[in-house]
């Protein structure tokens, strides 16, 4: 029996001492480069290129996406914990995302502060003459002449016909009671029922103010001049008698009658039949209401 261990111990020892190096070479090339055990190094076979270097573990990087106004996609490194206190490392979002203070005019969704006369609210009250400006802001005041959206006043543009008969009726019934006419049938040939000055017309045309150019047609869209404006304002009124301001001597009835009245106080230049500023116009709207005061 021991004879048979012995044998089997010696042909274990000879298989072990005698492995062929082919046999090591081909294992070497199944570990995809490293030599077996018991080799002096372990390091990866220089001339294997694709072999990855090794990187520390604490190394890597993520994406992110800045939304911020002006930047693009940024790579932020985040390092391990005992860097943490690096702020270089770190953008500060916080300055990207603080809060403007709003204008002034935003802050608070009221009006902006009464000034002490109407007339300097409008953009262009400079341009206002002084001569007119009381009277402009009279008008302004009691929303008969407001100005313009863009808050302008226009002191020196010409009106319509229609424009002027929105001024009498607005005067009379105040801006309230104007905008409650209506209108629901054709009072001239040339007046559409649903024309924006169609129900102001209509009105004036019933209270005897106006009659048209005696053709049929009102013509809306003329110029209005001052002797017409005055015309008007004598008639709704009641400063005069409609019956002279008809016929061929209509105009010289109409500046006799609005001289006695101080009408045209102010400023002569409304007496000529020529076309009539804005200002102009709030000057002789004005002068009648105080002539047809008590």
């Amino acid at each position: 029996m021991k004879k048979i261990v012995a044998v089997v111990l010696a042909s274990l020892f000879c298989t072990i001492c005698c492995f062929p190096v082919s046999a090591m070479e081909d294992e070497t090339e199944m570990t995809g480069g490293f030599k077996p055990i018991g080799m002096d190094s372990l390091a990866p076979d220089a001339s294997d290129a694709s072999a990855p270097e090794p990187q520390p573990e604490t190394d890597f990087a993520i994406s992110i996406l800045d939304d911020s106004p002006g930047n693009n996609e940024t790579e932020l490194s985040l390092e391990p914990e005992d860097n943490a206190g690096d702020a270089d490392l770190i953008p500060e979002y916080e300055t990207a995302y603080e809060p403007q203070e709003l204008p002034e005019q935003f802050e608070r969704n009221e009006q902006p502060e009464q000034t002490e006369s109407p007339e300097t609210q409008f953009a262009d009250a400079a341009m206002i003459s002084e001569t007119y400006q009381h009277a402009v802001a009279s008008m302004a005041e009691d929303g008969i002449l407001i100005g313009f959206e863009d808050g302008s006043f226009r002191p020196t543009n010409t009106l319509t016909r229609e424009q002027g008969t929105k001024i009498i009726a607005y005067l009379l019934l105040g801006a309230e009671g104007a905008e409650t006419l209506s209108c629901d049938k054709n009072p001239y040939t040339d007046v559409w029922i649903y024309r924006w000055s169609a129900p102001v017309i209509v009105w004036c045309t019933e209270q005897h103010i106006l009659h048209g150019m005696g053709d049929g047609t009102f013509r809306p869209d003329d110029i209005l001049t001052g002797a017409q404006f005055a015309k008007m304002l004598l008639c709704a009124f009641k400063l005069g008698d409609p019956e002279r301001y008809v016929g061929n001597d209509w105009l010289v009835h109409v500046l006799e009658d609005g001289d006695q009245i101080g009408l045209f106080v102010g400023d002569d230049g409304m007496k000529n039949n020529v076309p009539l500023q804005r200002q102009q116009a709030a000057l002789l709207a004005e002068n009648a209401r105080k002539a047809a005061r008590p």
